[in-house]
């Protein structure tokens, strides 16, 4: 039988386990040169949303950073996307355990990435 005092101590490690997670994504942003910041006490309050805000461009992503065995990504995504999407392009990163770290937005917003890409890259190549 499982006591009060073992699930204490498993809630304790996987928030650990969770803030580690969202201090490695930002510093690999920041190592990229990327404006990021981890959200303090995210999850803690209702206007504190997302664990991850990354600016890159004119382009401001709010990530959910989400490490887990077994990952549910469809019902965190829904929770996430109503909590952020009027004001940021809402996004999870996510690591099941002992597998790659994925970042997951909507095909639209990707779609929009990549046409803001293609008119930097034709406007650069013009110059040349």
């Amino acid at each position: 039988m499982t006591t009060t005092e073992e699930y204490q101590k498993r809630g304790k490690a996987a928030k650990r386990k969770g803030n580690k997670f969202e201090y490695d994504m930002m510093r690999y942003f920041l190592s990229k040169e990327f404006d990021a910041d981890r959200v303090p006490g995210s999850g803690a309050s209702t206007h504190k949303k997302g664990d991850l805000k990354l600016r890159a461009g004119f382009w401001h992503f709010n990530f959910d950073c989400k490490r887990y065995k077994r990952l549910s990504i469809f019902r965190w995504w829904d929770k996430h996307k109503a909590d952020v999407e009027k004001t940021f392009i809402p996004g999870i990163i996510s690591k099941e355990d002992y597998s790659d770290i994925l970042v997951s937005i909507k095909l639209e917003d990707f779609a929009d990435i990549c046409r803001d890409l293609q008119e930097l890259k034709e406007v650069r190549d013009a110059r040349v």
